[in-house]
């Protein structure tokens, strides 16, 4: 799993500038429909992987992808065991 969410952080990072471009491209109610449209097919040709929605916030310590304390970027079950210890102030 951890390949695949770094597969994905490494394409959402290459294709984020494109991909951005694009889609205020796309929303922009000024432009003519032809180039919303062109727009819209040229994100539709990006890859899927390279959306932000993609990417999955996991634990850097035992790489599970549910129950994540964003503050410390681990899980709860490492955060109350950290917790426990008094290691996590």
């Amino acid at each position: 799993w951890a390949r695949r969410d770094m597969k994905r952080r490494a394409l959402y990072e290459q294709h984020e500038m494109e991909r951005s471009n694009l889609r205020v491209l796309k929303k922009n109610d000024i432009l003519p429909s032809a180039v919303r449209e062109k727009a819209a097919k040229d994100m539709d040709k990006l890859p899927l992987d390279s959306s932000i929605t993609r990417v999955r916030n996991r634990c850097v310590l035992t790489d599970r992808g549910r129950g994540i304390v964003g503050k410390y970027r681990i899980s709860r079950i490492m955060f109350r065991y950290y917790a426990d210890k008094g290691l996590i102030a």
